[in-house]
């Protein structure tokens, strides 16, 4: 009788355990959330891979600012002229210094079709400020260091801290003094058409921030 009690709490005690273990490997093979939902309810992404974009439908309705620190409704911008809106990451990112170089080399053609040339990053105004000066670019670059637009196109995304330092570190790149804000955000690169009427016509973002759109194919899209 003794031995079959203890057989019974032997098999007990292992089933148990199978099931504890069970539930560990459960919960280990959930996935991680790729978000981080911030106060208001908003979102951004953790990993530049994770980015969700908005591709269609009415422009967001957000505030960006101009080399003065002026604020200007995107939407309403939009209303005043149809857009070619860039997104970029800053003036510090030579591949993003390429692509504004690029686009001044068919602004002209842009403008012909009617289409006036918006480029947004996370930069301060001051920093907008400096690169107009430095840049000989004939169209529009606005602020989004708050990243209200570029979390609103579903584009923000958080810069792991151990690659902020990297950064700071090794290539003198500064976030928070780019931006002037401590949040690490920023956006994936990304090209929008917009019509008059706020809609978008056209769309494209790829994480892979070496990637850009050819002359060709941003005339193609308008």
């Amino acid at each position: 009788m003794r031995s079959l009690f203890n057989l019974i709490v032997v098999l007990a005690v292992y089933f148990a355990g199978t099931a504890a273990n069970t539930g560990d490997k459960a919960q280990s093979s959930e996935k991680p959330s790729p978000v981080i939902k911030l106060k208001d309810g908003r979102t951004v992404y953790k990993n530049a891979e994770d980015v969700k974009p908005v591709k269609a439908g009415l422009v967001p309705d957000v505030s960006i600012r101009d080399a003065d620190g002026q604020t200007v409704q995107l939407r309403e911008l939009a209303s005043e002229q149809p857009l070619l809106l860039v997104v970029y990451r800053g003036g510090w990112c030579p591949y993003c210094n390429r692509q504004l170089a690029g686009l001044q080399e068919i602004v002209g053609q842009v403008k012909k079709r009617g289409y006036r040339v918006v480029g947004l990053s996370a930069d301060r105004p001051a920093k907008i400020k400096q690169a107009l000066e430095k840049k000989s670019i004939d169209y529009s670059l606005y602020s989004d260091s708050s990243m209200e637009a570029s979390i609103a196109f579903g584009l923000a995304f958080q810069v792991p801290d151990k690659l902020v330092k990297t950064y700071k570190e090794s290539y003198n790149i500064d976030l928070e003094d780019a931006s002037g804000e401590k949040h690490h955000y920023l956006p994936v690169p990304a090209v929008y058409v917009i019509g008059k009427d706020g809609q978008i016509k056209f769309a494209h973002a790829n994480a892979d921030y070496k990637v850009r759109l050819s002359n060709e194919e941003v005339l193609a899209a308008l």
